[in-house]
């Protein structure tokens, strides 16, 4: 929500699952003229870095 300047009330969604080191973080944004979508994998360890790319 940080990297997105978006509020509590902003329409976003993201799930992420953890696995054998890896973190995938699937997110969607809904905005006026559609919906964005994205899914970013990466090492746990550079979690914050993963959602940081899909906003």
């Amino acid at each position: 929500l940080r990297t997105l300047e978006a509020g509590c009330q902003a329409p976003v969604g993201a799930l992420g699952q953890m696995g054998d080191g890896e973190i995938r973080l699937d997110a969607a944004v809904c905005a006026p003229d559609g919906v964005a979508r994205t899914r970013q994998t990466g090492r746990i360890s550079q979690a914050e870095a993963v959602g940081v790319a899909a906003a």
